[in-house]
């Protein structure tokens, strides 16, 4: 039979457990164990879907569709730190000032519940776009070294996700090819967002997001 994650579901496998983000409800949840293992039979096989999948519609995780979706998960490596690989140079006083607007105004969205549309609004950004300005470019260099020199004038405690959030959309409004990424851990459970080009991380270190898992990237 066929089917698909609810919109707006996503999911990743921490610690040997499912944890899911549910952007329209901006939660995390795990499932309960009966249904965890309806869901880890239909990952490891798709083939029983027959016989997994149907509980997993009546709960609402996922629904039926004319194809089955695969549920495999690409991995991402990071492996080096953006402000070493741009190496020397400073951001002027605009770019700083810009970033920290953009940062304020996205958190003041997240605080309203906007997570889903904030989302939407920045993958339709991307969507038919070329996104083949290179990270060493001035335009992108310098917007990431002002992300960088903001957090000096914004606590950063709890602002990882409305930073790079707001970083995000101004590199794709650059056509850089970068993409946030959303990660969990389990054991104790925590989130995490950072932005990432390929194997560089923009705004974190490498040693930090290797603790997590992404579940969530675009």
């Amino acid at each position: 039979m066929g089917f698909a994650l609810r919109p707006g579901l996503h999911f990743c496998e921490a610690a040997s457990a499912f944890i899911f983000l549910d952007l329209k409800k901006d939660r995390y949840f795990r499932l309960p164990a009966r249904l965890e293992d309806h869901f880890r039979n239909l990952v490891d096989n798709p083939l029983s879907a027959g016989s997994t999948a149907p509980p997993l519609i009546e709960a609402g995780l996922l629904r039926p569709a004319i194809f089955r979706q695969s549920l495999s998960r690409p991995r991402l490596v990071a492996c080096t730190s953006g402000l070493d690989a741009l190496g020397a140079g400073g951001p002027g006083g605009f770019e700083v000032a810009r970033a920290l607007v953009s940062d304020i105004g996205v958190s003041q969205q997240l605080r309203l519940g906007r997570l889903a549309a904030l989302i939407a609004s920045y993958e339709n950004a991307k969507v038919g776009r070329t996104l083949a300005t290179p990270l060493t470019d001035d335009g992108p260099a310098r917007v990431v070294r002002a992300y960088e020199r903001a957090r000096l004038f914004r606590a950063s405690a709890n602002r990882c996700l409305s930073r790079s959030l707001a970083m995000a959309r101004r590199l794709a409004g650059l056509r850089c090819d970068a993409l946030l990424v959303i990660g969990v851990r389990a054991q104790p459970f925590a989130a995490h967002a950072w932005v990432q080009s390929g194997d560089i991380v923009l705004n974190e270190t490498p040693d930090e997001v290797a603790r997590y898992t992404p579940i969530f990237f675009a």
